[in-house]
């Protein structure tokens, strides 16, 4: 299977690696950056299988799709790892400790260990099988201090061949001296969501629904089907109307003590939060009634949503937002 021919949603994107391809000049370095769960990674992993196909042609634009290097550096569902020599993954917690010299497991960020076992033993020497060597990081934001340096010079100095793909949802977190090309990946239209869920034995009403509410991101829709993750999203929802009915300092404390520690969480929280006012500015709208309210507070949980990515503090971005929302 090709997997270019199977990549929905991103045309600019697949554009620029596919003019590069046709003109034999992949860059050394790309850095993939846009929202979670909408593409960046399976894009990655597709343009380490076109540079590994045994079959392909030097400018050709995509990999045949049924040759060996073509299965092997494929992921089955339920690999963690491709099964060809020349394309590695790396990421955080994805291998046993004892496999990239380690006593414990990588809890915290993407360690040096793995880097030099997976990465720096390998990438300075050719292609195993002669066609090139990939190697794509999964969230590259989580690369520790020691991990990035150590990168740092192979990124700068690499083999012919040899291709590095950075995958981040969170950009800015990227250590700089990291020299990369960025490839800026954007959210899905709702048309490509339904059909993506569809294609996973999602009904089509259904589909249609999370398409709605999952702010382009199919990672975000199937979150939205774990009832659990609903109930805490709702939970929060009317924790912050709350907070707003109250008007008191207290279950502003609360309410921002309540998300220490705990910023994916938060981040799934403020967006639902953003897509209930979203609603009920809809809703006025649409009985002739004033949405300029609800409207207004979209925007500032939006702007939350943005702060937070910057690296603010959860329990600040919450106060700062509350306030904020009470003087709506």
């Amino acid at each position: 299977m090709d997997l270019f021919s199977q990549l929905e949603g991103q045309d600019t994107a697949k554009e620029i690696l596919v003019r590069s391809l046709a003109r034999g000049r992949v860059h050394h370095a790309y850095l993939f950056e846009g929202p979670a769960g909408v593409g960046k990674f399976f894009t990655a992993m597709a343009l380490a299988q076109t540079l590994v196909c045994e079959i392909r042609e030097p400018t050709a634009t995509q990999a045949c799709g049924t040759c060996s290097a073509c299965e092997r550096s494929t992921l089955r569902e339920g690999d963690k790892r491709p099964r060809h020599p020349d394309v590695a993954v790396v990421a955080k917690g994805l291998y046993e400790p004892s496999v990239i010299g380690r006593k414990t497991a990588e809890s915290q960020e993407i360690s040096v260990d793995q880097i030099r076992t997976v990465v720096l033993a390998h990438a300075a020497y050719g292609p195993h099988e002669g066609k090139a060597r990939v190697f794509v990081v999964r969230g590259a934001d989580e690369l520790g201090t020691s991990a990035a340096n150590a990168l740092l010079k192979m990124l700068e100095e690499p083999l012919p061949r040899t291709h590095f793909v950075l995958v981040s949802d969170r950009p800015e977190k990227v250590i700089s001296t990291l020299r990369t090309l960025s490839i800026r990946f954007g959210a899905l239209g709702d048309s490509v969501l339904q059909r993506l869920l569809a294609a996973r034995g999602v009904a089509a009403d259904e589909a249609a629904e999370l398409a709605t509410n999952a702010d382009g991101s199919i990672e975000r829709a199937f979150a939205l089907r774990d009832r659990e993750s609903q109930a805490a999203e709702q939970e929060f929802v009317d924790a912050v109307e709350g907070a707003l009915r109250d008007r008191g300092a207290g279950s502003v404390l609360a309410l921002s003590d309540s998300v220490k520690g705990n910023r994916e969480g938060l981040e799934h929280n403020l967006r639902a939060l953003s897509r209930h006012f979203a609603r009920s500015a809809r809703s006025a709208a649409t009985a002739g009634a004033d949405a300029e309210r609800p409207a207004a507070r979209y925007a500032l949980v939006r702007d939350a949503l943005t702060k937070l990515t910057r690296n603010a503090a959860p329990p600040l971005v919450v106060e700062a937002m509350l306030f904020a929302l009470r003087r709506t």
